[in-house]
């Protein structure tokens, strides 16, 4: 989450233990982030994905039955909200979100208020394929 200067005030990761197609796991994601925005009383929000099919859906430009309940989920979610947008951001300017769910493999469910720290990274004994990130978007790590 950002504020409205676009400073990072909290960052969560959570790991799942079900298997599902891309597609449900991008609905779930965006779900699970509406939720924390509405368990915070946050009445004004934005959020990003990558999945443009699943911010079409949402936005009510397509559906997939898939994940019809899901999308229904979020519109519910979103509801009470003032001023809330789902909107679509290609990859290489979601590396935040990408570098979170590498995370997530490896320490589960966490939260941090500002920027989640190294320590994480650097106490686990497992390689993590972190991207840094810039105003750019994604930065290779070998580029």
């Amino acid at each position: 989450m950002k504020n409205q200067v676009g400073e990072t005030v909290l960052r969560l990761c959570k790991r799942d233990n079900i298997y599902v197609d891309p597609l449900m796991a991008e609905a779930l994601g965006v779900r699970w982030a509406i939720q924390v925005a509405s368990a915070q009383g946050i009445t004004s929000a934005s959020f990003f994905s990558d999945a443009s099919n699943v911010v079409n859906a949402i936005n009510g430009r397509s559906t997939f039955a898939a994940i019809n309940f899901i999308v229904q989920d979020c519109r519910d979610l979103m509801s009470p909200m003032l001023d809330v947008s789902v909107m679509f951001v290609s990859k290489n300017h979601n590396c935040d979100a990408h570098n979170l769910v590498s995370l997530a493999k490896i320490v589960g469910d966490r939260t941090w208020h500002g920027v989640a720290p190294n320590s994480p990274l650097s106490s686990v004994n497992m390689a993590v394929n972190v991207v840094p990130c810039n105003h750019d978007g994604c930065v290779p790590a070998f580029a």
